[in-house]
């Protein structure tokens, strides 16, 4: 399975260029795959960084209604475009590894660090997931 994949972030305050990632687009040929957290973290002091249901619903509908856009290299910079500002998509970054690559990447990039960290580590390597070294 080879393809890219994109982490979805939420930036409350551009100027301050603080972040979350709050989701996960994996792109492999026409095959489109989309995932967001089901929870957001709680910090206290972070509280800010925190999307509302309201907005994520939003994105997740924006995206899930251009998810075949997503799939074409060309077209997915036009939707990254249109999420510039307060949610944002990275660039695409290519992976190469087995069914569960989806999965992984989220329990890496998106997840909140917890127990699953380590377990990641012992797993694979980064690297390892995704270029299969």
């Amino acid at each position: 399975m080879h393809g890219f994949y994109s982490v979805i972030r939420y930036v409350p305050y551009i100027d301050r260029d603080e972040s979350i990632n709050i989701g996960l687009i994996l792109v492999s040929g026409n095959k489109v795959k989309i995932r967001f957290l089901q929870k957001m973290p709680s910090v206290k002091d972070l509280s800010y960084l925190i999307p509302d249901k309201e907005n994520i619903k939003l994105v997740k509908s924006y995206l899930i209604e251009r998810r075949q856009k997503l799939a074409n290299r060309y077209y997915f910079f036009d939707v990254k475009h249109d999420l510039a500002n307060t949610f944002q998509l990275t660039d695409l970054r290519p992976y190469s590894g087995n069914s569960d690559i989806f999965n992984d990447l989220f329990d890496m990039l998106v997840k909140p660090p917890q127990k699953h960290i380590k377990d990641l580590r012992e797993k694979k390597s980064m690297r390892e997931i995704l270029y299969k070294i």
